[in-house]
């Protein structure tokens, strides 16, 4: 086996590993919800940039020998099948962009929450302040 299919070998097989991975941890996420501890988001962001680097790193690998045994339809699919993974990417930052929306709307309901009632703690306060001086 040349080296350049040792290395897409390899490659693949290091795809496969950190999608396994990547699923594992997504599962773990997802029964948290929006409690997922920082180490198990953290992981899945790191995974999806090894995968994204591991991705690029195999398209590139493709010799020119390879590239004339595929002719052009097979480099067309070959390419066909790289749009769909930024696509897939893209879908996945989207649902991440959509997740963060929804914490900020979240926080921001929690902060005029407590907004409201430190207004209204310090008003009952005022208001007994100004009974007992009047």
């Amino acid at each position: 086996m040349p080296s350049s299919e040792k290395e897409r070998s390899h490659i693949n097989q290091l795809i496969e590993a950190h999608t396994e991975h990547l699923k594992v941890l997504q599962i773990q996420s997802a029964r948290f919800g929006t409690s997922a501890p920082a180490h198990i988001t953290t992981e899945i962001d790191r995974c999806e940039r090894e995968l994204s680097q591991l991705r690029q790193s195999a398209a590139i690998s493709i010799s020119g020998e390879l590239a004339e045994e595929l002719g052009v339809i097979g480099r067309y699919q070959l390419m066909s099948s790289h749009i769909m993974r930024l696509d897939a990417d893209i879908g996945r930052l989207e649902q991440k962009i959509d997740r963060i929306e929804e914490l900020i709307k979240e926080l921001l309901i929690e902060l005029a929450k407590d907004g409201i009632r430190g207004i209204r703690s310090s008003n009952r306060r005022n208001t007994r302040k100004g009974a007992r001086n009047g």
